[in-house]
């Protein structure tokens, strides 16, 4: 069984502890997008205006593949990263 909303809650709480850092990326609209889907994962069972993209199964895996595409995105874009800051 999935959990993704609980692991899309810790996803966005980790961002949000380190919001400076994770800025150019989620400011870049290439990985924007499927990180609308960890916010509505995370947080969209409690919101009313967002609550309806979670109504049926489908909705829910296809938010599910988006917010797993972003956090292995976010994986190679932090990997880049850092290998532009130790060879700097």
């Amino acid at each position: 069984e999935i959990h993704a909303q609980e692991w899309c809650l810790g996803y966005a709480r980790g961002i949000d502890l380190r919001a400076d850092d994770w800025a150019p990326l989620l400011d870049d609209v290439d990985f924007s997008d499927d990180y609308a889907a960890v916010e509505i994962l995370a947080f969209g069972p409690g919101d009313e205006k967002l609550a309806h993209l979670l109504e049926n199964q489908e909705q829910r895996d296809e938010l599910i593949e988006s917010a797993t595409d972003f956090a292995i995105d976010a994986h190679g874009w932090w990997q880049e990263h850092r290998l532009r800051r130790t060879c700097a």
